[in-house]
């Protein structure tokens, strides 16, 4: 089920219900198989089934069978109205979110020894009385506490509503009943169902005192086919419990909510797509790139530095030869494809580049202040630049420098023009100068 890639960006529908739900029921004759069809044809790879209180017979049992045969992984999902209520009197909707990998006798033990505010076993509850009642928030907690069958983070996760009815948003400034009740549910909850208008809100983590970032997923909450792949969360990592537990650590960079493919933010001409060789066996070999950080993982002498530097002398020769006087073990056959299809160097209309950095080249750059002092000012700047932030600023301070540069130059000539101008009058105010009288005038008698 895993990508080749690692953790990639893909759809899941945590919170979607099918048409044996046993509330708001809309798919007006919609078979399973249907169902299934239409959440397949969404590309949709992992959904939360759900229903109130407990399942509808073999429910969980045969669509989660037809969703793995379409390659989809099922997280069981079971959905309670809570108390107590909100500020605004309504019940508070509480979701155990299973591991794909609990099996359904744990979950149905478990539903059997929960009791509602009736007193009744949710394992035993009939349609109409799944209608009217709710439990109690520290009932549902007790009890999954004691399960010694199921635990905490290894075979489920509690997942809040903050939308909807039985809406909540803790507060760090008010005190009401209320708004104790809705921090007691943000404490007790690893992950909420929401819209992109929650999601800053609880990575907020003073929301109130001691608040964790969470995350917070868009689901389709179906209870009709035409729902279905309207609303969905992109989610980077496996699609396993273990990848969706991922998100509560990691709660804005592995969730996404919106249209587009995240990974679309990157054009194919500059993504490597994978690359090819054979081995000493001359057995072909592919290795699968990732859009994002891709890791080389071995022990001493595995071949990491070898297919580094292949990729580089594969792509960017004359840069490897400059930084990298030591040629490679050569990999047979070896290929490099970049995601538009372009291989190696790529052509003239799609040329392709790398920044290879090789094996203690930043030691060498780093602690050495002479020889290499000019290469690391310059390895540095070409690094930063690739920041775009950076690469504005440095554009910015240029143009600046250029601007006064010519100012500063045009001043320069000012001042030693005006400085010559002086240096004349000097001159001209040392030179000795003579008066002349052209005749002699006497003073008039009278």
């Amino acid at each position: 089920m895993n990508s080749p890639r690692g953790s990639i960006w893909r759809k899941w529908d945590l919170h979607i219900h099918s048409p044996k739900t046993f509330l708001n029921k809309q798919f007006n004759g919609v078979s399973a198989d249907d169902f299934v069809n239409k959440v397949s044809e969404s590309e949709i790879v992992a959904v939360g089934l759900t229903n109130y209180f407990r399942f509808d017979g073999s429910e969980l049992e045969d669509i989660k069978r037809k969703f793995v045969a379409k390659g989809i992984v099922v997280f069981p999902n079971i959905e309670f109205r809570t108390q107590p209520p909100n500020k605004e009197n309504q019940e508070m909707h509480i979701h155990v979110l299973f591991s794909d990998e609990v099996s359904i006798n744990k979950i149905e033990n478990f539903l059997g020894r929960l009791k509602t505010v009736d007193g009744k076993y949710c394992k035993d509850l009939t349609a109409d009385e799944i209608k009217t009642t709710s439990i109690s928030i520290d009932t549902l907690k007790n009890t999954l506490t004691e399960d010694e069958d199921i635990k905490h983070l290894k075979d489920y996760i509690i997942v809040a509503c903050p939308r909807g009815q039985g809406n909540f948003r803790p507060s760090g400034n008010d005190d009401g009943r209320g708004n104790n009740f809705a921090i007691v549910v943000d404490k007790s909850s690893e992950a909420l169902f929401g819209n992109a208008d929650d999601t800053d809100f609880f990575l907020k983590q003073d929301r109130y005192q001691n608040a964790e970032q969470k995350p917070v997923f868009l689901c389709s909450d179906s209870h009709r086919l035409e729902d279905i792949g309207k609303k969905f969360s992109w989610i980077k990592s496996d699609i396993t419990f273990e990848g969706l537990k991922q998100t509560l650590y990691e709660p804005s960079e592995r969730v996404k909510l919106q249209d587009r493919n995240p990974a679309d933010v990157k054009t194919e001409r500059v993504v490597i797509d994978k690359i090819t060789y054979k081995n000493e066996s001359k057995e072909n070999k592919v290795v699968h790139f990732n859009k994002d950080l891709n890791s080389i993982i071995g022990v001493r002498g595995s071949g990491k530095s070898t297919l580094l530097k292949n990729l580089a002398q594969k792509i960017d020769p004359v840069q490897f030869q400059e930084k990298d006087k030591k040629s490679p073990y050569t990999l047979n056959d070896f290929d490099v494809e970049w995601g538009d299809g372009k291989r190696n160097e790529g052509d003239d209309d799609s040329p392709k580049s790398i920044f290879y950095v090789p094996q203690n080249y930043l030691s060498s750059l780093a602690y050495d202040d002479g020889e290499h002092i000019n290469e690391r000012d310059a390895f540095l700047t070409k690094l930063l630049k690739k920041n775009t932030r950076f690469e504005n600023a440095v554009q910015s301070f240029d143009n600046f420098v250029s601007k006064n540069k010519i100012k500063i130059e045009d001043l320069t000539q000012k001042l030693l023009k005006a400085t010559g101008s002086i240096d004349l009058l000097h001159n001209h105010l040392r030179t000795p100068f003579s008066l002349s009288t052209p005749y002699s005038q006497s003073p008039q008698s009278g």
